[in-house]
């Protein structure tokens, strides 16, 4: 399917007749047939139907007509803006961060001229510059976008995209105190000398304001290139703000890198004044996001085998053992302390890809896992994140356990408009069911719960970030693992392109894990239920899941935005590379 079979198609929706279509196409009746045939036969299943000499769409046709139109209009925005600004003939002026080259992003240069080739027709001057020099040239207008080193903010001018994402590391010398740790606390940068690839408190406003928290402030100096860094740790025994990079330090033995606790990733990041917008811009943020987009590994960690960098194949005259069969997608882990631990690997999404495995896991609080072998499956993971849905108050009472290696981030899934959070206190159910009619069976309640979820949620924008990041293996719970975790996994599959049907059927797997508990409560309530058939239903959406709250999820969202990709942008800032980005890290 390409964008040229999508605008033969809409204008066949228009004409509903060949012979007219293909004149306004500038193409033979033949031509366009062969085309439209080809897209019937990729979406499997007719678009038109033919009676008496007259075309009309079918279901499939309507649905591609809604989806089609607005891609095809985009487009064509696109090439006339192209065109408007080709007219133009002004030069696109791109600094780039002396630290990310050569040493950051080698084949950076290689990339930024394969860009050139492949548009001639845009001229494009870039200047190296350092990197707080590339920041205030795009504030000042003197540059029109910038390539900079940063953790993940920017200064209100500046609209920011990621373009690569690399764990913090500090790249310290042999003899220094740090030499034999794996990782070391912020706190331990106290009293030491920290070279830095910039010192604008907006660009690195996470280290600030962390050692700021600790009481202190980093003795920190502007770093030059990593490359003279390199030398300058190695001479002066200072330590260097780094990305993680797996063996080629390490192989020299003269300098190791040490992971830097409690920061965010260091980011690769394209900048552009807020107030200036250019196709050419879209393009190259595209183009770059391709090519240079990701999330590098993280270290190895004690006990625990590395994450591949490279995956190239094992040559060995041994015989490779083959690797134990997956479970059936949504198959929960048997742990003896809880049910509804579950990951979304094998899920089929975008493209007919499907989701990784061992990167995306939905559970319960690892509180509840306290026997030794539930303790060990769960180390086994590997977590390098841990997203606490529930409230404080459900925190406080049940404290996570947090693996060795784990970050554990706790924000509430479900808070009012105000931002308090949810405790289901009668003021707190009074608010969310305004605008609903109480039901017997609770599903109003429940739909209520769920549409506020959906909107300027912070938790989940932490998850959306942590992916983004590449700060996986990641898990998320509540405090079952259906109510909050099953809406935030609806998104996931969403932004990953799975379809409605594989969204609720991994939503109604909690039906499924949950049984035990499930017929448990309504032995319980036996007489009660005999009584009231409808409480069946209400007791299956405090212990259980209601079938429909994952379409009816679906529905609010396409109401809202009109489309997932519409509200995906808005909520999350997952525009379409973003999203494009995001599928190809997590699917195969």
């Amino acid at each position: 399917m390409d964008i040229r079979q999508l605008h033969y198609f809409l204008v066949l929706c228009e004409e509903m007749n060949y012979t007219r279509a293909a004149q306004r196409l500038f193409l033979s009746r033949q031509a366009l047939r062969q085309s439209i045939s080809a897209l019937e036969a990729e979406l499997c299943g007719p678009l038109f139907l033919s009676a008496h000499h007259r075309l009309s769409l079918t279901d499939r046709g309507v649905s591609l007509q809604r989806h089609a139109a607005p891609v095809v209009e985009q487009f064509q925005q696109m090439q006339a803006s192209l065109r408007a600004e080709i007219q133009s003939a002004q030069p696109v002026r791109i600094g780039i961060s002396v630290s990310l080259v050569p040493d950051y992003l080698p084949g950076l240069e290689t990339q930024l001229d394969k860009f050139r080739q492949q548009y001639p027709h845009i001229e494009m001057r870039f200047r190296l510059l350092d990197n707080d020099a590339v920041a205030e040239g795009v504030e000042q207008g003197e540059l029109d976008a910038g390539l900079v080193m940063d953790l993940g903010c920017a200064a209100p001018v500046l609209a920011r995209t990621t373009l690569r994402a690399d764990p913090a590391c500090l790249l310290v010398p042999r003899g220094h105190p740090f030499w034999e740790k794996e990782r070391v606390p912020l706190s331990a940068l106290r009293g030491q000398r920290v070279l830095l690839p910039s010192l604008r408190q907006d660009l690195f406003s996470p280290l600030w304001d962390a050692c700021a928290r600790e009481g202190f402030a980093p003795n920190a100096e502007i770093g030059p290139s990593f490359y003279q860094a390199y030398y300058l740790v190695q001479e002066q025994l200072c330590t260097c703000l780094t990305r993680y990079e797996p063996g080629a330090r390490r192989e020299l033995d003269r300098v190791r890198d040490v992971l830097l606790e409690d920061l965010p990733p260091l980011c690769v990041s394209m900048v552009q004044r807020r107030d200036h917008n250019s196709a050419y811009l879209d393009l190259l943020r595209g183009y770059l996001m391709e090519v240079i987009g990701g999330a590098a590994s993280l270290p190895p960690r004690r006990g625990r085998p590395a994450k591949p960098f490279y995956n190239f194949p094992v040559l060995s005259s041994t015989a490779v053992e083959k690797p134990a069969p997956h479970p059936a997608p949504g198959t929960q882990l048997p742990f003896a302390g809880g049910n509804n631990f579950r990951e979304l690997g094998g899920y089929e999404a975008d493209e007919g890809k499907h989701i990784k495995w061992g990167q995306i896991w939905r559970g319960i609080p690892t509180c509840k896992l306290t026997g030794e072998a539930d303790r060990a499956k769960l180390d086994a993971l590997g977590l390098r994140l841990i997203l606490d849905l529930r409230s404080s108050g459900e925190v406080q009472k049940e404290p996570d356990y947090v693996p060795d290696g784990a970050r554990l981030v706790q924000i509430c899934g479900l808070c009012a408009e105000d931002g308090h959070e949810i405790s289901f206190a009668p003021d707190d159910i009074a608010a969310l069911m305004k605008g609903y009619e109480e039901s017997a069976d609770g599903s109003t309640f429940v739909q209520a719960m769920y549409e506020r979820m959906l909107f300027g949620n912070k938790a989940f924008k932490e998850l959306f970030r942590a992916l983004e990041a590449g700060e996986t293996p990641v898990l998320f719970h509540c405090s079952a693992g259906k109510d909050r975790t099953g809406v935030a996994a609806i998104l996931i599959l969403l932004a990953l392109g799975a379809s409605d049907k594989t969204i609720a059927e991994d939503f109604e797997k909690t039906n499924i894990w949950r049984r035990p508990e499930l017929e448990a409560v309504w032995a319980e309530h036996a007489e009660e239920i005999a009584a009231d058939p409808a409480r069946k239903d209400f007791y299956l959406g405090v212990f259980g899941v209601h079938p429909e709250s994952a379409p009816f999820v679906l529905s609010i969202i396409r109401e809202r935005y009109g489309s997932a990709d519409a509200y995906l942008e808005a909520e999350y800032g997952l525009t379409p590379a973003r999203l494009m980005r995001l599928r190809r890290m997590y699917l195969e």
